[in-house]
């Protein structure tokens, strides 16, 4: 190619349609990621973070464009973004070159949000390792019945540089305080290994957070540590599950639903 014009077909292969441009989005430095639902689109920056646009179809003039809707002030090191989506909630997710996860929320009507030109940082936690992969995947539904509601929480899968894979999925609001509660419980009175403090563990690794974002496990639960409930006792979990104002049945089919819904076939 001469750099005056596009090379023609090359000989023996068939005409191949062209792609045409119809939207065009100025990213500031280097994109690395890109996730899409609907009409909304997700960029992620490894030097200038994470931009939410919206594209626009002008209608009979045939104009199409990438709306920027808002970006993240603080700017990390994004390099997966993804939507987590619960019902009508949708959540912006992205990962950051040291294996944060954090989570972002879209809402124009709080005054921290400048009209929603801020993406407003809600958690940051800690994956345990550099992630080399993110991928997004439905929550099944709570049971087999055909009356079963059909689930509508979509996560996410992650993989890792050291072959370890991780879940990510949105829970309501009750199962969540319950599951916390009892997060709180196992870690103050279960003994953990070498006496280490799985709070500490999840909290953001060489990164500075926001205000407004939560660290490690206050609004992302550690499933390493919720599921070690199944390794106590029939007594010691009516005893835990009485602790957080539960009942052992109770909190087992939580953990029963929730393991359903991380299967994937």
């Amino acid at each position: 190619w001469n750099g005056e014009s596009p090379p023609a077909t090359p000989p023996g292969y068939p005409d191949i349609p062209q792609l045409e441009q119809c939207g065009f989005f100025d990213s500031t430095l280097f994109t690395s990621s890109l996730a899409t639902v609907k009409k909304f689109v997700l960029s992620g920056d490894s030097m200038r973070g994470i931009h939410f646009l919206r594209w626009l179809d002008q209608g009979n003039d045939s104009r199409k464009v990438l709306q920027l809707l808002s970006h993240d002030f603080s700017k990390p090191p994004i390099h997966h973004v993804q939507f987590l989506i619960d019902g009508s909630t949708l959540t912006i997710m992205g990962v950051d070159m040291f294996g944060n996860i954090r989570t972002y929320a879209f809402d124009p009507s709080d005054p921290d949000s400048f009209k929603g030109k801020k993406l407003l940082g809600r958690s940051v936690f800690y994956s345990g390792s550099r992630v080399s992969r993110v991928g997004r995947i439905t929550a099944k539904a709570p049971s087999d019945s055909p009356a079963a509601t059909v689930s509508h929480r979509i996560g996410v899968c992650l993989s890792t540089y050291d072959a370890s894979l991780g879940m990510l999925f949105p829970l309501d609001e009750t199962t969540f305080k319950r599951l916390q509660s009892l997060q709180n419980k196992l870690i103050t009175s279960v003994i953990q290994v070498a006496g280490l403090n799985p709070h500490k563990f999840r909290q953001a690794k060489y990164a500075d957070t926001a205000p407004g974002e939560a660290q490690g496990s206050e609004k992302i639960l550690d499933g390493s540590v919720v599921w070690k409930y199944l390794q106590l006792t029939t007594e010691e979990q009516n005893d835990m599950a009485r602790l957080i104002g539960s009942r052992r049945e109770t909190v087992l089919k939580n953990l029963r639903a929730l393991s359903r819904s991380m299967f994937i076939y």
